[in-house]
């Protein structure tokens, strides 16, 4: 592999690059035209502790370029996300190079790929297997989706988010947006507090405005941590070959 490492505030010894090839190896073979890989490895003394490892890859194909990066307290724990990042991009591309074809095109297509090598085709059917939408997913996939979807409900409605002000309010997008209306319009009627009620039922009265505009804002920020965690789960799911490694995805 023509690796080119650069490191900063960072020793690169040959077992932190064999490390580091092993984990790219599995993601370039999808290619043929692979031009250039590089790779960045970092120490940024600035940043919080468990964030202190920087790792990056920019892998040069033909016409296409992938790029991740990833953060961690321990260097070898970065390149391990960096191997799981670039993975989810090298499966992107099959995604994209699949949407843009009809349905009727998709076998011609993957007779008529030359940028994979022969015995990669069978990659390309599981590519187009997990990631196209209007492709039914195998029954273990299915039920690993939903899994997530009821646990995402769940964490949203059940669990909640923990207000600044000690008790749990669901964090739907929804909620948070009407709460938001409500204190303009009361704030219009010259009201200065609201009753509120916790996911467990509990009123809690006189909440003052300026809270419950502070809550709307921890629901807001609570749904979209969620949103974006079921999303990586989801995708997470879709790139999974084996059903025997759904079982490590967990909420």
């Amino acid at each position: 592999m023509n690796l080119k490492i650069t490191s900063h505030h960072v020793e690169i010894t040959p077992a932190m690059r064999s490390h580091l090839e092993d984990k790219l190896a599995r993601v370039l073979s999808h290619f043929d035209q692979v031009q250039t890989v590089s790779a960045i490895l970092a120490i940024n003394n600035e940043k919080e502790k468990d964030l202190r490892n920087h790792a990056e890859i920019t892998i040069h194909l033909k016409g296409k370029d992938i790029f991740a990066e990833a953060h961690h307290a321990d260097m070898y724990h970065a390149m391990e996300l960096l191997r799981i990042k670039s993975s989810m991009s090298a499966f992107g591309i099959f995604r994209e190079a699949m949407l843009k074809i009809s349905s009727d095109k998709k076998a011609e297509f993957i007779e008529q790929t030359k940028t994979l090598k022969s015995n990669k085709i069978a990659m390309l059917a599981k590519a187009r297997e997990y990631f196209i939408v209007s492709i039914e997913l195998d029954e273990p996939w299915l039920e690993k989706i939903a899994y997530i979807e009821k646990e995402f409900e769940k964490a949203q409605y059940i669990t909640g988010v923990t207000t600044h002000l000690g008790f749990n309010m669901k964090s739907g997008y929804e909620d948070a947006t009407i709460l938001r209306d409500v204190v303009s319009f009361l704030t219009g009627l010259g009201t200065s507090t609201m009753i509120l009620k916790d996911v467990n039922g509990e009123l809690h009265k006189d909440i003052p405005l300026a809270d419950v505009t502070q809550i709307s804002q921890e629901i807001a920020g609570n749904y979209l941590q969620l949103w974006n965690k079921r999303e990586l789960l989801k995708e997470q799911v879709r790139s999974t070959i084996n059903k025997e490694d759904l079982v490590n995805i967990v909420w």
